[in-house]
């Protein structure tokens, strides 16, 4: 579904112009000046479940930019550690889940900014990481839902990727994949009413994705530099 998040800096060995000037007019039409583009990227190449990560969600004078736990926390938790995994949210149930509803039906959600994710598969003593990214758009902003918790003088703010059913580029990977909403959605994602926004997730329609093995250091949160995107001998798209 979902298991760690790829937030690499801008390389210009590896980007082309035209994509890098769309995204950070992308970038500027949800925030303004207030923040700078790089603002979105943590340079991290493993980024794993209860770290932090920035996220655009919407604010008092529309959306703005806030650093977050990747791990939801439901407000009436009686601990910031639930011993359920909510890292993930199921798109197609989350105005029904207990530790979900109640956040989507506040409209509390957020976009994710990444620029890939990885997935594993196999047997779990032979797990295979794999990692998946748009070869059309160098940033793919991911759906998500976030809520707050407080107890006392205590406050956690956090975040469950959205998922939904692969598309049929990703489907020999696995049969789910993150909700990607595209640029012309961003507002609708971000302030419409939940019925509207639950209209949006669905497979990402475009065929741009693309994913490869990549080194089984990745499994240790502890691992954390470049050579973790290097893919392995394999044709890219091929499990």
């Amino acid at each position: 579904m979902c298991g760690r998040l790829l937030s690499e800096r801008y390389r210009s060995r590896s980007q082309r112009a035209e994509q890098l000037a769309r995204e950070q007019a992308r970038f500027a039409r949800s925030v303004g000046a207030k923040y700078a583009y790089e603002d979105l990227f943590l340079g991290r190449f493993n980024v794993a479940p209860t770290q932090n990560f920035p996220v655009l969600r919407q604010g008092t004078d529309g959306p703005d930019l806030y650093v977050m736990q990747w791990r939801f926390v439901p407000a009436w938790s009686k601990t910031p550690k639930p011993s359920y995994n909510t890292i993930n949210a199921v798109g197609e149930s989350i105005d029904q889940k207990p530790a979900f509803r109640t956040a989507w039906r506040r409209s509390q959600r957020c976009l994710i900014p990444v620029t890939g994710w990885y997935e594993w598969r196999g047997a779990r003593a032979a797990r295979q990481p794999y990692l998946v990214h748009s070869t059309a758009e160098r940033v793919s902003y991911l759906g998500g839902v976030w809520d707050r918790w407080q107890e006392a003088d205590q406050v956690l703010e956090s975040f469950a990727v959205i998922t939904t059913a692969a598309n049929p580029a990703l489907q020999a990977l696995h049969q789910r994949m993150p909700l990607v909403i595209d640029a012309a959605n961003d507002e609708l994602w971000l302030a419409a009413e939940p019925a509207t926004a639950k209209a949006l997730i669905a497979p990402h329609a475009g065929a741009d994705w693309e994913f490869y093995p990549v080194s089984r250091a990745l499994n240790s949160a502890h691992n954390d530099d470049e050579s973790l995107v290097t893919p392995l001998t394999q044709t890219a798209g091929q499990v």
